[in-house]
């Protein structure tokens, strides 16, 4: 069966972590960024990360924490345990931009 919306991007952002100890902090409007096949806006994603803390963490082993800086609003992302679905086969290198 397909995934459902919220199942994909939860996968989605959990490849972007394969290692536990990996962390990553920024805008939503950046981590939109890093997602290759996830088309969503800034407050959409925020919103459903907000509303799935415990189970980015139960089923993906990604910590989600939002906190506010001088920059603004900030996500940030730590995987803490290895995922649960599967999602550990795409390695992911956050600071390389195209074309690098």
């Amino acid at each position: 069966p397909p995934l459902s919306n919220d199942e994909q991007l939860f996968r989605e952002v959990a490849l972007l972590f394969p290692h536990k100890g990996m962390e990553w902090s920024g805008s939503a409007t950046e981590l939109i960024g890093q997602l290759t096949n996830i088309s969503i806006s800034p407050n959409m994603i925020t919103r459903k990360l907000n509303a799935s803390t415990e189970r980015l963490l139960t089923e993906y082993g990604l910590q989600y924490e939002r906190t506010h800086s001088h920059k603004g609003r900030i996500v940030k992302l730590t995987r803490v345990a290895p995922a649960t679905a599967g999602t550990t086969t795409r390695h992911v290198n956050l600071q390389k931009k195209d074309g690098d």
